[in-house]
């Protein structure tokens, strides 16, 4: 991957053209996306404007957890990734962005910092949705599901009173 330019476009809203203000300056290059992996910690330290130091994060092995019903912080060892929105393949390769979904020895959590760019992984636990059990309606769940695998007339009206579990 090459450099990344943080730039103006060069085309007017209309398409045409648009003249160059100034030239390239080293501030408008951007960086290469670090991949921040299940690991031992490690960072990296970078120069940043203003003379500052940025440390990014390379690996991690833990994670700062807060509870939304206690909002008490705990450090939790990461065990994988299990969804990943920013892209698919970071799951299999335990690769953490920005609202992954990662497996803990405390239980699931949402990731809200960015690992690449603040250099610490905070999480928020999340809760498992659960399922109402369906407690015996197995004749009407088998006759529901053979009506909709029919080819031909698989429309299915439930009729039944209020209140009996025709939406479950």
């Amino acid at each position: 991957m090459g450099t990344t330019w943080h730039l103006r476009s060069k085309r007017k809203p209309t398409g045409g053209r648009l003249d160059r203000i100034r030239k390239k300056k080293k501030s408008d290059r951007g960086t290469r996306f670090l991949e921040t992996r299940i690991d031992k910690r490690k960072t990296k330290l970078c120069k940043v404007r203003g003379g500052k130091i940025k440390a990014k994060l390379l690996s991690a092995d833990y994670v700062n957890i807060s509870s939304p019903e206690t909002s008490k912080m705990r450090r939790a060892k990461i065990i994988s990734v299990k969804d990943n929105a920013a892209n698919p393949h970071y799951i299999r390769r335990n690769i953490l962005t920005k609202g992954a979904i990662i497996e803990t020895e405390i239980g699931l959590a949402r990731v809200t910092s960015r690992p690449g760019q603040d250099g610490i992984i905070n999480a928020v636990l999340v809760e498992e949705k659960k399922i109402d059990p369906l407690i015996g309606r197995h004749e009407e769940i088998g006759e529901v599901t053979k009506a909709l695998a029919r080819r031909k007339k698989n429309n299915v009206i439930l009729v039944g009173d209020e209140g009996v579990g025709k939406t479950a």
